[in-house]
């Protein structure tokens, strides 16, 4: 228990001392590796630390981890976490896309495949309506 306090110490004291585009990139780059259950703490970490000032930042870190919680095949947890809408000022970045792209990949593991693919579909729209020349690569 101990040492479980002194990790999340460590790990709050440097989430405090940076900017959150330094911690995401930071903790990002780490997923990006595989690393997933490390990672996991730092996100959380981050996500109360930086979401609370602003909700662009807990949006992303929110993405974050439940990137990290599908590659844990944590599906409920990522419905959970992605439920509640993005507030409206988030429109125009790719954050609504990613959630319904999230949402999706979770709810395929749970294998409802109605949902899974009108959360697929809303993502397709949302990534042509954000960047519609992206989906022609595909």
């Amino acid at each position: 228990m101990l040492f479980l306090f002194l990790v999340l110490l460590v790990v709050l004291c440097s989430i405090g001392c940076r900017s959150p585009e330094t911690a995401y990139d930071a903790i990002k780059h780490e997923v990006d590796r595989g690393e997933f259950n490390s990672t996991l703490t730092q996100a959380d970490a981050a996500l109360r630390h930086y979401g609370a000032r602003n909700k662009e930042w807990e949006w992303r870190f929110r993405l974050l981890k439940a990137r990290i919680l599908l590659s844990r095949s944590q599906a409920d947890e990522v419905l959970s976490l992605l439920g509640p809408e993005p507030p409206s000022e988030l429109a125009s970045t790719e954050i609504p896309e990613q959630r319904r792209l999230y949402q999706g990949i979770a709810h395929r593991y749970r294998q409802q495949f109605g949902d899974a693919e009108r959360d697929f579909e809303e993502a397709e729209r949302l990534a042509a309506h954000w960047r519609p020349g992206i989906l022609a690569n595909y």
